[in-house]
């Protein structure tokens, strides 16, 4: 068994090896997400723990990384991933234990096809928005700058509430 790999020299190198998934500035203690351009701190005096993992379900590898606040991270192909928060929306059937803010986006698109749908919003613009919240809590947790998305799912929220009581059905 080999000794554990220096966490950073770990880091820094996955990133590289992966540069439209994950950016990191060692120095700037800013970690990328390439496919969302969004980022999150990630100082090196905060992490605590980092280990190169393989997926068992496409065999790709990640790095999972463990910070000092207690806050768990991975590196993976989607972008920087992290646990959602379910705390404000209870539990949620189908959410998976681990999300990344392509998840958020993809969630934004579908509320946002719900708002513009001629039949109005349905039962499954219901269900994307509790999991757009819990992506979106999960987010803010791992230090994600989530202001723009809360007031883009305020907007949203709002059109599918002036929707449905108009007459359209959720």
């Amino acid at each position: 068994m080999s000794a554990p790999q220096d966490p950073l020299i770990l880091i820094d190198a996955w990133c590289r090896a992966h540069p439209t998934c994950v950016a990191w500035s060692r120095s700037d203690g800013l970690l990328v997400d390439v496919p969302t351009g969004r980022s999150c701190p990630l100082l090196p005096a905060t992490i605590d723990a980092a280990e190169l993992r393989v997926d068992t379900f496409n065999e790709d590898t990640y790095v999972a990384i463990m910070r000092s606040d207690g806050v768990a991270l991975a590196l993976a192909r989607s972008g920087v991933c992290f646990a959602p928060n379910t705390a404000a929306t209870g539990p949620l059937d189908g959410m998976p234990p681990v999300v990344c803010m392509a998840d958020l986006s993809r969630m934004r698109a579908i509320l946002d096809d719900a708002t513009r749908a001629p039949e109005g919003p349905d039962r499954s613009a219901l269900d994307a928005m509790m999991v757009a919240l819990a992506v979106l809590d999960g987010a803010r947790g791992a230090g994600f700058d989530v202001s723009e998305d809360e007031r883009a799912l305020d907007q949203l929220l709002a059109e599918i509430e002036r929707r449905v009581g108009s007459g359209a059905e959720a």
